[in-house]
């Protein structure tokens, strides 16, 4: 698969570009041990990985250490030890143990409704969610559940306002909520996964069928969607940077966290010169769990608004 050995000080960023389908494994076992609240196996793994690296680098100059598997070995755990500490880095909650009353209001209360798709009006998550003694380790749970973030009824509504009757695509659309929600609000949305973490193989029963398992990259060139959404892209994905590309996307909305290295492709968003990009305040106060410290990136092409 390689023909060289990266230079050492090579970025995550870099690495992801040029070997996007060691990345795809790298990342579907860091999400998959996140998704089943398993954080300390993501701290186990980028330990291996750099024993794994040393073993190596040992190795280098030697004919063993000049194969082509010794290099691709090199590069996963590379890539590994980086994706690892970001994505801890980015996830893990205070770790005091989670009482009994809060894990019965967050799985009754809040991740059995959304297991369900039902979408929440801003004032009855609040009403739940104030009830919670440790709001970041129920944030984290939350998110463990595979929602990466809570789409409102009131969110819905602005994102209904913006795509102002045109077709929706999701991309990356996981267990289905944000489809489930767009649809009840009447708007016509599709969604894909390629489901390169086990949380997306269990969607939500009412839109499953509303969702494809395909790749983000496929359904951009087979639906030609002019308005685009998606919800927690991963960091250093490469779909975004194809978004752009898309010449039929006029409109491409992403909800991202604040902290920049948790989500998104924020080289994509930097280097693209054909949208505008604006940040309204007023439509990250509609996302939840407000500890999650989310935001909505609104990219409208030039010219066509």
């Amino acid at each position: 698969m390689t023909e060289s050995i990266p230079n050492h000080d090579i970025g995550l960023q870099d690495l992801v570009e040029s070997f996007p389908d060691v990345w795809k494994d790298v990342m579907g076992t860091i999400r998959g041990y996140a998704e089943t609240n398993r954080l300390d196996q993501i701290g186990v793994l980028a330990q291996s990985a750099a024993k794994s690296l040393s073993r190596w680098n040992t190795a280098a100059g030697t004919p063993i250490g000049e194969t082509p598997h010794a290099k691709n070995e090199i590069i996963r755990a590379r890539m590994t030890i980086l994706a690892a500490k970001q994505f801890t880095a980015a996830f893990d909650a205070p770790s005091a143990k989670i009482s009994w009353r809060d894990r019965w209001v967050i799985q009754a209360r809040i991740i059995r409704k959304l297991e369900r798709g039902h979408i929440f009006e801003r004032g009855e998550f609040d009403r739940h969610w104030l009830k919670l003694k440790d709001k970041y380790t129920a944030c984290r749970s939350v998110q463990s559940a595979g929602f990466w973030f809570v789409p409102t009824q009131e969110f819905c509504s602005r994102i209904a306002d913006l795509a102002a009757g045109r077709p929706i695509l999701e991309l990356g659309s996981g267990r289905g909520l944000l489809v489930a929600g767009l649809a009840q609000r009447g708007l016509v949305v599709t969604g894909v996964d390629d489901e390169s973490w086990a949380g997306a193989r269990t969607k939500i029963k009412k839109t499953a069928a509303l969702i494809s398992c395909k790749s983000a990259q496929d359904a951009l060139k087979d639906s030609k969607p002019e308005v685009v959404i998606s919800a927690w892209p991963p960091p250093g994905n490469l779909f975004e940077a194809a978004i752009f590309k898309t010449k039929s996307v006029n409109l491409y909305l992403a909800v991202v966290s604040r902290h920049r290295f948790a989500s998104g492709n924020w080289d994509s968003y930097k280097r693209q010169n054909d949208f505008d990009c604006v940040n309204i305040e007023a439509a990250n106060q509609d996302l939840r769990p407000i500890e999650a410290e989310q935001q909505l990136l609104i990219f409208r092409r030039k010219g066509k608004y």
